[in-house]
């Protein structure tokens, strides 16, 4: 498992165009995973997911792959409200979490 970051942003850019992530959201999580690679030797990818999720949620909006390159595995996640988040690793088998606390709907 290699060290990961997340953090705040103003915005979602793409690595390493700079471009901005069309996601839909007024808050967003940068997620980086350094030293990764999303690709094979060959150059082909090996994430076997959607590179953008938009999501109707009541908070998260939305998921993108950000960005792959010179060691760096990205991804971004956008809000509707500034998320309150911990951020942890689980292991058998290794894996990164981000729990993001959601509001009490309970009536």
């Amino acid at each position: 498992m290699p060290p990961v970051t997340v953090k705040p942003v103003e915005e979602l850019r793409y690595d390493p165009s700079g471009k901005h992530v069309p996601l839909p959201g007024r808050h967003f999580l940068q997620i980086r995973l350094s030293p990764a690679v999303a690709h094979d030797t060959a150059g082909r990818p090996v994430h076997q997911g959607p590179r953008l999720v938009k999501i109707p949620l009541t908070q998260l909006r939305g998921v993108a792959l950000t960005g792959d390159f010179e060691g760096v595995v990205g991804f971004g996640a956008a809000f509707h409200a500034n998320p309150v988040y911990h951020a942890f690793t689980l292991h058998d088998p290794e894996r990164f979490v981000v729990d993001v606390r959601h509001a009490d709907r309970c009536a």
